[in-house]
């Protein structure tokens, strides 16, 4: 396990990166650390590909929002993105992955209640990370399935093709045709591991998240209604669940021509600081 710098905030909260685990399968992860005594923990699991990209710095706000009323909170990055080592890990290594910056999470920390916080493809990653167990769980535009999402994943590449003209639609091969052949398929301009793909097919997110009763904070990012039928679902298993919507004029989850930093953007602050307030209703400060 190595590190580098420790960053020190002027409000007394300090942000720690490590490598964790040994070289060649190192992940990388950043613990946002409160200026007190820290009960209590957040491990945040990003979405892949662009949506990762797209959506890292909300997570960065998250966390250090998270560390300034009192809770840890720990990010990472997955093997084979980000600053970690190369790898195409399949779904059972990321969630394996998020336990194992949980237990360094704790230990930095010495925190001793953990809630998981997950991202679009990442609720699915948090939510079978803490199954079994009545740890808080929020997600952000949560999947109904794995195969779902990378339907949806896969019909914005195309489009994407499309607009790009006739030709480049013709020459480019379909990425189905390319993860059917056990090869990484390019998926909005970052590959797409086949072993990740196939094994993300039967995931369901409300049967990973209603193993046991606990609380689960559900935020929905437009109006397909997919967070009051999770609601629904999970509340019919004994979870206590909240559930909120954001509407945005533009793509919350991909940048446009009209992109602006995510701290000037209100629905960003509104959404974090909403996030922050419903942990703090639920673990230990």
């Amino acid at each position: 396990m190595t590190g580098t710098a420790t960053l020190l905030h002027h409000d007394g909260t300090e942000e720690i990166p490590r490598f964790l685990g040994a070289p060649g399968a190192a992940l990388f992860g950043c613990l946002h650390r409160p200026a007190g005594v820290a009960r209590s923990l957040v491990v945040l699991c990003s979405s892949i590909g662009a949506e990762w990209k797209y959506n890292y710095r909300r997570e960065v706000l998250l966390a250090r929002r998270l560390a300034e009323r009192g809770v840890a909170a720990v990010r990472f990055h997955y093997l084979g993105s980000g600053n970690s080592d190369d790898g195409s890990p399949d779904f059972a290594a990321l969630v394996a992955q998020a336990r194992q910056v949980e237990a360094w999470g704790r230990a930095e920390s010495g925190a001793t209640r953990v809630g998981y916080f997950g991202a679009r493809f990442g609720a699915l990653v948090a939510a079978a990370a803490s199954a079994d167990t009545d740890m808080p769980l929020t997600a952000w535009g949560a999947p109904g399935t794995g195969a779902g999402y990378f339907r949806e994943l896969l019909r914005i590449e195309r489009v994407g093709r499309l607009a790009e003209g006739s030709a480049a639609f013709a020459e480019a091969e379909e990425p189905r045709v390319r993860l059917a052949r056990g090869e990484p398929a390019d998926v909005v301009g970052y590959p797409l591991p086949p072993e990740l793909y196939d094994s993300a097919q039967s995931l369901v997110f409300t049967e990973l998240a209603g193993t046991a009763p606990r609380d689960v904070c559900l935020v929905e990012i437009g109006g397909d209604g997919s967070a009051r039928r999770a609601a629904e679902s999970l509340t019919e298993r004994g979870l206590r669940v909240h559930a909120s919507r954001l509407v945005e004029d533009r793509s919350w989850w991909l940048h446009d021509a009209d992109w602006r930093p995510d701290e000037t953007r209100q629905t960003v602050r509104n959404m974090i600081e909403e996030t922050v307030d419903w942990f703090l209703t639920v673990l230990p400060t």
